[in-house]
């Protein structure tokens, strides 16, 4: 669309239309909300970008609808090795399956971005203005305007209830609002190289992703779907971009590994990795999510899969907001659930940069010494979700993890992803059903908002049946009576025995309204 937005307000305005603000509009137009997205540019990127994709991001472009339209580009990836000066591994970490019941996959984004783009377009009451820049952001107590100037000389003011900022590192939104960010000082030019090989199976000796930490210059290769490779070299000093504009180069910088008769040289630039995390990720009524709020050295691949992790977590309590079922305090939650993930995000991410890029030769030494004496710990595992919608500041052991997909069986005989069954606000019960845990005016507040009930108790009416026990186990594992889990799919609490479970059920309703 590229002709003026409407006049109306909308609910939500989303600027910029990369994948975190395709999935955000994707989340946010299945719900029916009015949105408007307004992009300066009219097509996708064509070229590979992001090449990583956990399976929690995975998870969410299952329950958008996408995942069988990018499965033929997903690239299972189990683990990733760190070679040090020698050529030795000096880290070998180990990517076990996700709770999510997806794998870690390398990925194509320009693929996963055409799904998206078309999974919105399904979506009548989204609008989305191609060709169309931001000139400034303003909001009041009830409303935020956007002027824009489309590429054919048209202004307009877009009003909307709240704007979200996923306009990328450079975000106008940001700067516009006047969130300050903090520079963790993380600095370096790398040359990224994506090829399209003639024949893969001429690349299968290489490992699906690692990093070579040699001091004479740090390279870093990785799978790039299962079409492409990419390489990324690390400049020396007194290299520059200009250095590598010519195509012949690269090809002399790829040396054995491939040549102009082997593969097709798709994208060659040189990339500054920095290190940059908004102070707050809101102001008022607008909103920042992805690149926009956080920038990360791209080591761990964490990148768009925290903001992916951003739009899931914002979308469904703009939701409940929009349609008078939760607070608008609700929204407040946002920054402080978000901002510690994208701290440990950051910061792992810039830790393993720096083991990444030493040029000094005893000093990549003692770094080999050092990481193969710890016997290749792995990096820390993200923090828990605190805060009033989850009670891990309780002594509970789920509470704040991303809960676990199975495989159900439904009345019908087939079986399903659990996600499929049960979207929403979920209530799992180990053992029995619903009936009697809570008071019966709370059980149809829960309803309501889209929660629903399941049981996997084998005796009970109405149960979804544990196809690959999944469920169970998780349940049984950690002693659980019932868990009790929100849209994007955190855990608000578990309980261990059913009045618990009624207890759960009466702290979300405290916490909601």
């Amino acid at each position: 669309m590229t002709t003026a937005p409407a006049e109306e307000m909308y609910d939500v305005a989303i600027v910029g239309y990369g994948p975190v603000g395709q999935t955000l509009a994707a989340l946010l137009g299945r719900c029916g909300h009015r949105v408007a997205v307004i992009e300066r540019h009219h097509d996708i990127y064509p070229l590979p970008r992001a090449v990583r994709a956990d399976g929690e991001v995975l998870r969410v472009m299952q329950n958008l609808g996408v995942i069988d339209e990018i499965a033929h580009e997903l690239l299972p990836v189990s683990q990733y090795t760190w070679f040090g000066a020698d050529g030795r591994p000096i880290l070998e970490i180990q990517i076990p399956p996700h709770s999510s019941g997806w794998p870690d996959v390398l990925f194509h984004q320009p693929t996963l971005e055409l799904a998206l783009r078309a999974r919105v377009a399904r979506e009548d009451s989204v609008d989305v203005l191609l060709g169309w820049a931001v000139e400034s952001v303003s909001q009041t107590a009830d409303t935020v305007s956007i002027t824009a100037t489309s590429d054919r000389g048209q202004s307009a003011t877009i009003r909307a209830q709240y704007v979200i900022g996923a306009d990328g590192a450079n975000s106008i939104v940001r700067r516009a609002v006047g969130i300050p960010q903090v520079d963790l000082g993380f600095s370096e030019n790398w040359l990224v190289v994506d090829i399209r090989p003639h024949d893969m199976a001429d690349f299968n000796h290489l490992p699906t992703a690692c990093q070579m930490c040699d001091p004479k210059r740090p390279v870093t290769i990785v799978g790039n779907g299962t079409r492409h490779r990419r390489w990324e070299f690390m400049l020396l000093p007194g290299e520059t971009p200009d250095d590598w504009a010519d195509p012949g180069r690269i090809w002399e910088m790829l040396g054995d590994a491939t040549g102009p008769d082997r593969a097709e040289l798709v994208r060659h630039a040189v990339y500054n990795f920095r290190s940059l995390i908004a102070d707050s990720l809101q102001v008022g009524r607008v909103f920042l999510a992805g690149d926009a709020a956080h920038v990360m050295p791209p080591f761990m691949g964490e990148g768009m899969c925290t903001g992916i992790r951003d739009a899931n977590n914002l979308a469904w309590k703009l939701d409940l907001v929009l349609r008078d079922l939760g607070p608008t305090t609700l929204l407040e939650t946002y920054t402080p659930e978000r901002l510690p993930f994208v701290h440990h995000a950051v910061h792992v991410s810039v830790e393993m940069g720096k083991v990444s890029c030493l040029l000094d030769p005893m000093a990549a030494a003692g770094r080999d010494e050092a990481m193969r004496s710890a016997a290749g710990a792995p990096p820390p595992p993200p923090p828990r979700l605190g805060g009033p919608l989850s009670n891990a500041n309780r002594d509970d052991p789920l509470a704040g993890t991303l809960s676990v997909q199975g495989t159900l069986r439904g009345a019908d005989g087939a079986t399903r992803r659990a996600d499929e069954l049960l979207p929403g606000f979920v209530l799992l019960l180990r053992t029995g059903t619903v009936a009697g845990v809570a008071a019966l005016t709370t059980l149809d507040w829960f309803t309501s908002i889209g929660g629903r009930f399941a049981t996997l108790d084998p005796e009970s009416d109405g149960r979804l049946d544990d196809a690959d026990g999944r469920l169970t186990g998780w349940l049984d594992d950690h002693g659980a009576a019932g868990v009790l889990y929100r849209p994007d799919q955190y855990v608000f609490g578990s309980a261990d025995d059913r009045s618990a479970v009624a207890e759960l059920l009466e702290q979300l309703h405290a916490a909601l309204t």
